[in-house]
């Protein structure tokens, strides 16, 4: 086996040095000559087969130690990792007994011969006539699974790692001598911690959102200062909307669920400013510009406008002309009395009926603004909860591949 972290190491020994000590020097004169004796005639460009037709097998191992980060605009995927690689050179082969029991010898990558294999997105370009890759063997157990050492690596703050399986691939179709006729593909099943967006963007979002619907509590003339609530709330929402759309990737082949809530949340926004406006307008209205149809006045239960008034009730126009006729025969004066006082009634009841028309338009656009409120409520409870939901059922699978029973983990032994 050879690694590309391998090393040599000499160094001459002091002759006033302890037995042991003089020892492990000869050890080392041992692996010195050693190495002479391999590297006489090697040639690390040549490929260790024997004969033409033979093949070498290479077997990976991926140790993961770190998973650094994942930058999901650019969908790049950063992390530590230790592959291992394992073959058999026929040209690397001593007796121990000539050399004193030595068995092992490290040397440097650069003098022998390797497998151009690198980590890469995708397959690399070796032909099976001459490299077979296949995955690694430990206790006889084919290790199909990325690699943690638990005393090396470092559990990452933003990822949490569900799946890690590795698989052999072939491909019949494409031709050996072709590269992606073999390759061994290491997968990384990540789940992400919800923690810091939790506190950092969705609460204060929801929060913001609450915070719109209040302005139904505010009276249903008061349609300016509703639309200036609701349109700082909007403006609230799209600052944390440009955050996020900072961080995600720019791709049309699927929406981030985080995303799909802000937006969610801006359309509930703009309808309730909508609906602000759409009361103003009710509220406002009077006899002389809109005339409220019968199925709205008995939907609300309104009484007729001509048996509605609001200060003092004057006579009314049958009973006045009743007094002027008795009166023909009064003086001048008091006749006079008597149409200035029919006047002054006939007045008082058309500001009546005009001020119980502007009173009916007020109750309609308040009924409006209760109904909206209510259905603006249910609309972003609803919506909040669902959204939530489909986050907390957005989980990696109990198996990495679907429809695939093996678990691609190593045995409980």
């Amino acid at each position: 086996m050879f690694s590309n972290g391998a090393f040599l190491q000499t160094s001459e020994a002091p002759a006033t040095l302890p037995p042991k000590v003089l020892k492990g020097a000869q050890g080392r004169n041992q692996e010195e000559r050693l190495l002479a004796d391999l590297m006489h005639s090697y040639n690390p460009h040549l490929r260790p087969a024997e004969r033409d037709a033979d093949v070498v097998n290479v077997s990976l191992k991926l140790t993961l130690t770190n998973l650094i980060s994942l930058n999901e605009r650019e969908e790049a995927l950063t992390t530590n990792v230790w592959i291992e690689m394992q073959w058999c050179d026929y040209r690397l082969r001593w007796d121990p007994q000539d050399y004193e029991g030595l068995w092992v010898l490290r040397v440097p990558s650069t003098m022998v011969w390797r497998p151009d294999v690198v980590l890469e997105n995708k397959s690399q370009t070796y032909s099976t006539n001459e490299i077979n890759l296949q995955l690694s063997q430990e206790d006889g157990q084919t290790i199909e699974w990325i690699f943690i050492d638990p005393e090396a690596f470092t559990e990452n703050g933003e990822w949490a790692i569900r799946h890690r399986p590795a698989k052999m691939f072939l491909d019949a179709a494409a031709p050996a001598e072709g590269a992606g006729h073999q390759k061994v593909v290491f997968y990384l099943l990540i789940q992400r911690k919800p923690l810091f967006y939790v506190i950092n963007i969705i609460a204060p979002c929801v929060l913001i959102s609450s915070v719109a619907i209040l302005i139904y509590f505010l009276p249903a003339k008061a349609g300016g200062q509703k639309c200036t609530v609701a349109i700082n709330v909007l403006l609230a929402q799209t600052v944390f909307l440009f955050l996020v759309a900072k961080k995600v990737p720019e791709t049309s082949q699927a929406v981030p669920l985080i995303s799909k809530y802000l937006t969610f949340l801006l359309v509930v926004t703009i309808l309730i400013v909508v609906n602000a406006v759409v009361v103003l307008n009710v509220s406002l209205r009077s006899p002389h510009t809109h005339s409220m149809a019968r199925g709205v006045r008995k939907a609300r239960s309104l009484p007729a406008p001509s048996s509605t008034f609001l200060l003092q009730k004057g006579p009314e126009p049958g009973q006045s002309q009743v007094l002027c006729g008795s009166l023909k025969q009064a003086a001048p004066a008091i006749q006079a009395c008597v149409e200035a006082c029919n006047f002054i009634a006939r007045a008082e009841h058309q500001r009546n009926h005009f001020d119980s028309g502007n009173e009916e338009w007020f109750l309609v656009g308040r009924v409006l603004d209760r109904v909206c409120f209510l259905a603006m409520l249910s609309l972003f409870v609803c919506g909040t909860a669902g959204i939530f939901l489909v986050a907390h059922y957005n989980r990696v699978p109990a198996l990495p591949f679907p429809g695939d029973p093996h678990p691609y983990l190593p045995s409980p032994d």
